[in-house]
């Protein structure tokens, strides 16, 4: 029988990842923007740290894919499950996105040239629905394991 809720803790951890790599990079307080003034940025690693961050969450929802016919505990397993796989595929697409504005600004830093700005407002554009996407599965998710 497959408990999902050590499983849901795997997740989070890889958000929490994700999040420490979202704050280098994209910056809404005036602190923020005072640090990042004097601390520069390694786009190009951080493409790199996505990748991996990518690969794990691309691991975790296939290891709980229908596909592989796990037996889920009745309950809150059973429950949550949609939401969850539901969850990482939209984390998963938030993960894709970032990766591609780091790999930007690394393509940027390295080449000099830069692809457009009309083209580097609709990835900011398309970052900010996908964070907004898996924040609200999150919630429905978050909700489901308050419950029980």
């Amino acid at each position: 029988m497959f408990n999902l809720v050590p499983f849901a803790h795997k997740v989070a951890r890889v958000h929490s990842d994700y999040k420490q790599i979202h704050s280098k990079i994209v910056t809404n307080s005036l602190a923020g923007v005072i640090k990042r003034l004097f601390i520069r940025t390694d786009y190009c690693h951080c493409v790199k740290q996505l990748e991996i961050l990518h690969q794990q969450l691309q691991q975790s929802y296939d290891e709980i894919s229908p596909d592989r016919g796990l037996e889920v505990e009745v309950g809150i397993s059973q429950i949550a499950l949609p939401d969850l796989m539901a969850y990482i595929k939209a984390l998963l697409v938030t993960v894709e996105l970032l990766q591609r504005l780091c790999l930007f600004h690394c393509n940027k830093k390295e080449t000099g040239k830069d692809c457009g700005s009309d083209k580097y407002r609709q990835m900011v554009i398309d970052y900010d629905n996908s964070i907004q996407e898996y924040q609200r599965i999150g919630l429905r998710l978050n909700n489901i394991f308050v419950k029980y």
